[in-house]
Formats: structure tokens, C-alpha cells, sequence
């Protein structure tokens, strides 16, 4: 028997009615989620965007040095979660940054259609896994980078930490995000701290368990 159930949803969700309204890479509309899982799993059930839940997941684990936490994925898509005081911070909780329009190559283009898994293998033919070359990792920090410094502009972390699939190789591309971030840096906003998370595998999942713990 289970006392309560937490389903993570890739997308932008009602959280009272428990539905998932849109999916980033599915077109799927208002599919009721919540109730097709309470009746599998007879318990009541609550839904939460999955990147918010790797968020908080993420920023438990640090959260005795960090208090102010940006948890950032970039995999198939991009996406991202403030966690503030180890909780997700509800003014942010629908936020999608991967959406962002931002300039790239003379026009306006959405975030992740520059700077996504998905938009490596459009741009040079391989996943992230199979690039060696530094010149394209460093085209791929750039391009990561325009997307983070308005991120940090405006939220100010104490922490990024990058999650999903791109930046399991971080260690390829830290330095030049580093550089490319820091030539854009400005006095009012520090670039701050950036790792790579700890579970990115298991982020989610343990997003669902730190969720449960904080429900009444």
C-alpha cells in the first residue's frame, strides 16, 4: 500500500487538477495524469514538472552551502528550477527558459533550438557523446552561454548546477563557458559558482522522494 504517489511530468502542468496541459516533445494536450496513476497506484497523487523535481533533488544535496540554487538540464530540450531555502520557488515553478528567444546567428531563435542535445545532432550530425573535437565544444559552450548569462542577469544564484544528458560532458565545455561567461559579466551580477549535478541519472526520481518529504 503507498500513502501518497508523486508523478514527474515533462511539461507544463495543473498541479490542482493534476493534469498535464503540454509536452515539450509529445503532442500530447490535458492528459489527466494524476487520476490515470491514483488508480493504479490507489493512493492520492501529485504531479510536478520533472526538471523542477531534479531541481530540488539536486539542490538538497548542497543546500548547506547553497541556499539560492539554479538546477539547469540540457538534454533533448533545455529547461530549469530555482530552488530557494529547499524549496521550489513558486513564482518560477512554471518557468520555461528553454523558450527564451535570443539572438543567434543574425536572428531570433529559441533557446534550446540552438543549444540542445537535440540541436547538436541537427548542427553537426553526432550526440554530445560523440564529439571530440574542442572547436565544436567550444560553438557549444557559446551557445549554451547566451542562454545562461540572462538566466543569472535575472535570478542571480548562488549556484548553477547543469543536468541531462549534454552536460555529463561538462568537463569538455567548462572552460570555455567560463570565459564566454565571464566576458559578459557585469558588476551587478557575479558570475557565480557552476557544477555538474551528482545523480543527473537520478535526479527525478529523488525529486519525487524530496517532494513526498516536504507534503504535509
Amino acid at each position: 500500500n503507498f500513502d501518497h504517489a508523486v508523478v514527474a511530468v515533462p511539461g507544463r502542468i495543473d498541479r490542482k487538477r493534476k493534469i498535464g496541459i503540454a509536452f515539450g516533445n509529445r503532442p500530447w494536450r490535458n492528459i489527466p495524469i494524476g487520476d490515470d496513476v491514483r488508480k493504479i497506484v490507489k493512493c492520492p497523487v501529485s504531479i510536478e514538472n520533472d526538471t523542477k523535481l531534479a531541481a530540488l533533488s539536486e539542490a538538497i544535496l548542497i543546500q548547506k552551502n547553497f541556499k539560492k540554487v539554479l538546477y539547469v538540464t540540457i538534454s533533448t530540450g533545455i529547461s530549469s528550477g530555482l530552488i530557494v531555502d529547499g524549496v521550489i520557488e513558486p513564482n518560477l515553478a512554471d518557468s520555461e527558459s528553454g523558450q527564451m528567444w535570443l539572438e543567434h546567428n543574425g536572428k531570433l531563435s529559441q533557446w534550446e533550438d540552438f543549444a540542445s542535445g537535440r540541436a547538436i545532432v541537427k548542427t553537426y550530425g553526432k550526440l554530445a557523446s560523440e564529439i571530440t573535437d574542442k572547436k565544436i565544444w567550444q560553438n557549444i559552450a557559446q551557445n549554451i552561454a547566451k542562454g545562461l548569462i540572462e538566466l543569472i542577469v535575472i535570478i542571480q544564484p548562488e549556484i548553477i548546477v547543469l543536468g541531462g544528458g549534454v552536460s555529463t560532458h561538462f568537463d569538455k565545455f567548462k572552460d570555455p563557458l567560463l570565459n564566454n561567461l565571464h566576458q559578459m559579466e557585469v558588476p551587478l551580477a557575479p558570475i557565480p559558482s557552476i557544477k555538474k549535478a551528482l545523480r543527473p541519472e537520478e535526479a527525478v526520481i529523488y525529486g519525487c522522494y524530496e517532494l513526498l518529504k516536504q507534503m504535509p
